[in-house]
């Protein structure tokens, strides 16, 4: 737990971290199935920054990768 309270606090200070969460339940709406992502997608974290180097070396510190995990990186275009 050290390691989570130690990551929280860099990425709030890093003023990157814009939040996030666990997922909670899911509601499809139309006809056609798509598939679940929170069968591969269990928690979100939020970042805001134009400089992928400087976020990268923050999430080198993240508890996921420290403990021999992946973190996927998606860009949320402004549209």
């Amino acid at each position: 737990m050290d390691s989570w309270n130690q990551f929280l606090k860099n990425a709030k200070e890093s003023g990157m971290f814009q939040g996030g969460s666990a997922l909670g339940k899911r509601h499809a709406i139309g006809k056609k199935q798509a598939s679940d992502s929170t069968e591969t997608i269990v928690r979100f974290m939020r970042f805001d920054t134009d400089d992928l180097t400087v976020l990268k070396k923050l999430l080198d510190t993240h508890p996921v990768i420290l403990n021999g995990g992946t973190i996927e990186l998606r860009e949320m275009p402004v549209s």
